[in-house]
């Protein structure tokens, strides 16, 4: 990944005991958490530090609830925490403080009614509280109307790749058994599958789904579900929210042996991901969505499907003859690759994904690929959506939540990488770097050393992720006359949005060494130092500005120098980075 986080962690080595407390609290993010995981797998002693940590934690609760038990007082105010909850519950604080006059007769009141009618009293007002906050928490949402948005999103994917193969990997479970089963079909409906050979138990399993009506091919249609729907004499349907971001169409039967049906599908998209048949003997059958994509006929093995029709005299002949136009022969040529990864890259600026997400994009003579790791599996449903509206591109993305919900391999858990992609961490500050030295000189308060230090490591890396994405763009695409006129205008607003990022990462550099006496003088008013403009110099400076800001927030190796003269070398590799950008700017040739 980045050369500063790989040495600094191999010279650091362990989890700090702030990050455990964090990760033993829960405050860490998704992704850290994943990375402080995969580490305590690996490492003994971050193991035995952890356990410390805990049963520390743990004496300190036990003395604290013994001391305090005995002498808290009660709440004063007990009126105040009711409507506290009740603001919380309704979400509007003007609703509390229309209630708040009501609600200060009535504690008045009660103090001088009667034991038994006061409690009357208080569980009217609680329960048309609930229902109120129940009914505004209802979905609005018909049975009917959820099938049909479902299925307008089942067809929304092949309308968009009329070319392509849907891949979906979904959880099979019957009763105690659980098997995985894999999807492919082709997008234009013409090619098929091949049959797969199946165990005993998942043949067993798929003669029990189709004895249910659940189509083994199609588990999650919601047009398969429609068709059982529309079958049945007697049905009651109720939708309900189940999640955050899920609603679920339950149906029940008055008769037959299956008692109850539902299906649940993402609120935000109406994309079926679970569905469930409840029989009346209590037997359980449970389909659930692990992966869904659709991938293009280069990247799939073509002997899951059907062979190609024969051709006689250059011409497909036999059943299949209909399907020799499906998968396209012809390979896109350069310039449209040059095209799809300049609209993928303008994308993912357009969606902030220049920094906050650990994104790598790689071509190939068919095409554009963009692999990367996020936080959250609503991100990598953004990131997809988007980059599939794009011709050539094909998007692989993995999020630090969902695998966090699969199954650890083996004793060291899993590992955060996807094809050379890897997930890493740092440690911001050490007691023994020159800057810890310069702090504890002039007793600066203790959390001082981390905001710095932090502060400084976070805009060398901005710097250095600009900077590499800079010069990436400029070494890919050299020959801007061959660029469609649109295509040359991204690349000219994302080699300025790069340039920006660099200036804002050496700006951040400098307020940081500013904030603690560092900074000699504000350089961004004053003229700037003559440097090549090159990129090998840009690249140079970037890595001279990378290690010197290591070097003064990271434990030296040998002697260390004058934290004077570490900032000095800071400064001026900045004053050097600021004249390369601008000697760049101005000898670039227009798009």
């Amino acid at each position: 990944m980045i050369p500063l986080l790989s040495r600094m962690q191999l010279r650091l080595g362990h989890v700090s005991d702030e990050t455990l407390a964090g990760f033993l609290s829960g405050e860490l993010s998704s992704l850290r958490a994943m990375r402080v995981n995969n580490h305590l797998g690996r490492c003994w002693q971050c193991r035995a530090r952890r356990e410390e940590l805990e049963r520390a934690a743990l004496l300190v609760v036990e003395y604290r609830r013994g001391n305090q038990a005995s002498c808290l007082p009660l709440d004063p105010n007990r009126r105040r925490s009711f409507v506290a909850k009740v603001e919380e519950a309704a979400g509007k604080p003007e609703f509390v403080t229309r209630l708040s006059g009501p609600i200060r007769l009535l504690g008045r009141r009660l103090r001088v009614m009667n034991p038994v009618f006061a409690s009357v009293v208080i569980l009217a007002v609680a329960g048309v509280l609930l229902v109120w906050i129940w009914q505004r928490s209802a979905t609005t949402v018909t049975a009917g109307e959820l099938l049909r948005r479902a299925e307008a999103s089942e067809a929304e994917r092949p309308a968009q790749h009329q070319v392509g193969v849907l891949y979906q990997e979904v959880a099979v479970r019957v009763g105690t058994a659980t098997i995985h089963h894999t999807i492919y079909r082709d997008l234009s409906g013409q090619r098929h599958a091949r049959p797969a050979a199946l165990s005993p138990a998942e043949s067993q399993v798929r003669s029990k789904l189709e004895a249910v009506g659940v189509d083994w091919d199609q588990p999650l249609s919601a047009g398969d579900y429609r068709s059982w729907h529309d079958r049945q004499s007697e049905v009651r349907d109720q939708v309900e929210r189940t999640g955050r971001s899920e609603l679920t169409l339950t149906t029940t039967l008055e008769a037959g042996d299956v008692a109850q049906e539902s299906i649940t599908v993402r609120e935000d998209d109406f994309h079926p991901i679970r569905r469930v048949v409840e029989m009346r003997d209590r037997e359980t059958f449970e389909v659930a969505e692990l992966d869904y994509a659709v991938l293009g006929w280069n990247v799939v093995n073509q002997a899951l499907f059907e062979p190609f029709p024969e051709l006689v005299d250059g011409e497909p002949v036999g059943p299949l003859a209909s399907l020799h136009a499906v998968v396209p022969r012809a390979l896109p040529l350069p310039m449209e690759i040059d095209v799809a990864e300049l609209a993928a890259r303008a994308a993912l600026t357009q969606l902030g994904s220049d920094a906050g997400d650990q994104i790598r994009i790689t071509h190939s003579d068919a095409g554009v690929v963009v692999k990367g790791i996020v936080a959250t599996n609503q991100r990598k449903r953004q990131l997809v959506t988007r980059l599939d509206q794009i011709a050539l591109v094909r998007a692989e993305f993995l999020s630090a939540e969902g695998m966090q919900s699969r199954p650890m391999n083996g004793a060291t858990g899993a590992t955060g990488s996807m094809s050379g992609l890897t997930v890493q961490t740092v440690t911001a500050s050490n007691e023994l770097a020159p800057l810890a030295t310069y702090l504890n000189d002039r007793q600066a308060p203790r959390d001082q050393l981390s905001t710095t230090s932090k502060q400084i490591l976070d805009a060398s890396l901005q710097v250095q992720q600009a900077g590499s994405q800079l010069l990436e763009l400029q070494e890919r695409f050299k020959a801007l006359e061959v660029l469609p006129e649109a295509s040359r205008k991204q690349l000219e607003s994302l080699i300025i949005a790069q340039q920006n990022e660099i200036s804002a990462g050496l700006a951040a550099e400098l307020s940081a060494l500013a904030q603690v006496g560092l900074a000699v003088q504000d350089y961004a008013s004053t003229q700037t130092e003559s440097s090549p403009a090159n990129r090998t110099a840009l690249q140079y400076l970037i890595a001279q500005n990378q290690q010197y800001c290591q070097e003064l927030i990271a434990a030296p190796v040998n002697e260390p120098r004058p934290v004077s003269a570490v900032s000095a070398d800071i400064q001026s590799s900045i004053r050097q980075i600021r004249a390369s950008l601008a000697e760049m700017s101005n000898s670039s040739p227009q798009p």
